[in-house]
């Protein structure tokens, strides 16, 4: 029992096994233009982690991430192609220049993306 009571103290305070995602509390915004998804259009910025999350049937599933351990990006590395669609909702959770941003979205069926 006090195993137990040790294992989930540690799950608690070290914010597992829900992760990191409340910590993203920065609003992001990420370029989407056709299957081309940027996280920054800037040279001078860097992206150290990425992470893209669909939501279809409410079951979320990873279209994209940097995994571990943190990568050192800039654009035109910031930019991936992967297939997104219409009608879906998203996530991405990203650190750029070491802030931690959060941007939800659906794409409209011209191909828009729109914040939620």
């Amino acid at each position: 029992m006090k195993k137990l009571i040790t294992l989930l103290a540690c799950f608690i305070l070290t914010d597992c096994p829900s992760g990191n995602r409340a910590v993203y509390d920065n609003d992001g915004w990420i370029s989407i233009n056709g299957n081309r998804v940027c996280y920054s259009g800037d040279k001078k910025e860097v992206l150290t982690s990425y992470y893209l999350e669909s939501y279809e049937g409410n079951k979320p599933n990873i279209v994209l991430s940097s995994g571990y351990p943190l990568v050192n990006l800039s654009y035109p590395n910031t930019c991936f192609n992967v297939y997104v669609k219409s009608g879906v909702r998203y996530t991405a959770l990203y650190i750029l220049d070491g802030l931690k941003y959060r941007y939800s979205f659906i794409l409209d069926t011209d191909g828009n993306a729109i914040k939620l």
